[in-house]
């Protein structure tokens, strides 16, 4: 009886065992989950909290160093790292220009500070107009200044982005343009309004970090520099792409397939035809070596995985469906009796 009871006691603490691992396991799952809702609220509510230029602008002001009115917010230099990732571009615009590199004309017509011409300098490009002017006073009276390619990054303030969008569809019949935009200006009704079909013809590269962009101290101190911008001046507000493109006489095809062979293409930045798939190249190039291999190729390597998943799903539906039959063949040729 003793081990009997002995046994019986031990079975109960076994089962006990079990069912105390089982709640535990359930217990952490819970936790999992809870710390995934958790961390998607967190996220869903800094983007709503994120404060978007285009919708609170502050006062364009005279600030003495300009010679038009501008927002104080809008002061931003783009990063030397953003010029880099361009600059095979532009040495391939060069060359069916039949130009050297520093012979290659670039304007760039929104005016910060004029960093960009000692960043575009150190890279070798030596004909870089960016001065201290009203661009769209410029625009208006169509004395524009010499030049092959506008490469800029607008303010996101007030309606900017949407100006230079339409400049640039007009002066885009003759000249190449890089804009370096936030992602969400393709979503943005004006992009497809004013590009239409032209659309088509933009291509991208985005960078597999964020670019940060670098606010002089000395124009945004005190109570105009918002928090969100570091003590150096760093800001990374959003994510941002180059916006490329080329008009229909420059041979748009050959000059991006000589770019899917750059040896940083998939590395440093991804090239896409699409915003969508220049995204999709980014993430999943920050989720491991599996997926790095299948990004540093071209779009075809995409649709190729996707080929492939098709093929994996339905020679697994035809598996089981060859499974299913064999079971019922079996038997066929039996006859039942109850």
């Amino acid at each position: 009886m003793r081990k009997q009871k002995a046994s019986g006691s031990k079975s109960t603490g076994t089962h006990e065992g079990v069912s105390t691992k089982r709640k535990s396991k359930k217990r952490k799952a819970s936790l999992s989950i809870d710390t995934e809702d958790a961390l998607d609220i967190l996220k869903k509510k800094a983007k709503s909290e994120r404060i978007w230029r285009e919708v609170v602008p502050s006062e364009p002001i005279s600030d003495g160093y300009h010679n038009y009115q501008v927002d104080p917010l809008d002061h931003a230099e783009t990063d030397l790292r953003a010029y880099l990732h361009l600059k095979p571009f532009l040495l391939l615009l060069a060359n069916r220009l039949h130009k050297q590199q520093a012979q290659l004309g670039l304007w760039d017509p929104y005016f910060c500070k004029g960093a960009m011409v000692e960043r575009l300098g150190k890279l070798g490009f030596k004909k870089v107009h960016n001065v201290n002017e009203d661009c769209y006073a410029v625009f208006k009276s169509g004395k524009l200044p010499d030049h092959d390619v506008v490469i800029t990054s607008p303010p996101y303030s007030g309606n900017h982005i949407e100006r230079c969008l339409r400049f640039c569809s007009a002066n885009g019949a003759k000249k190449a343009w890089c804009l370096l935009l936030p992602n969400w200006v393709q979503s943005r009704p004006y992009f497809q309004e004013i590009l239409g079909e032209e659309s088509s013809r933009v291509f991208f590269i985005s960078p597999m970090a964020r670019y940060t962009y670098w606010m002089p101290l000395d124009l945004v101190t005190g109570k105009l520099k918002p928090d969100w911008v570091g003590q150096d001046g760093g800001t990374s507000p959003y994510d941002s792409t180059w916006f490329i493109y080329l008009p229909k006489h420059m041979p748009a095809k050959k000059i991006y397939a000589a770019l899917e062979r750059m040896q940083d293409n998939g590395k440093e930045w991804a090239l896409a035809r699409s915003l969508k798939a220049a995204r999709w190249k980014v993430k999943n190039t920050q989720r491991g070596p599996r997926e790095k291999t299948a990004v540093a190729g071209t779009e075809s390597t995409v649709v190729g995985l996707a080929h492939s998943r098709k093929k994996r799903r339905k020679k697994s539906r035809n598996n089981a469906a060859s499974a299913k039959h064999e079971k019922h063949d079996k038997w066929a040729g039996t006859v039942a009796f109850d």
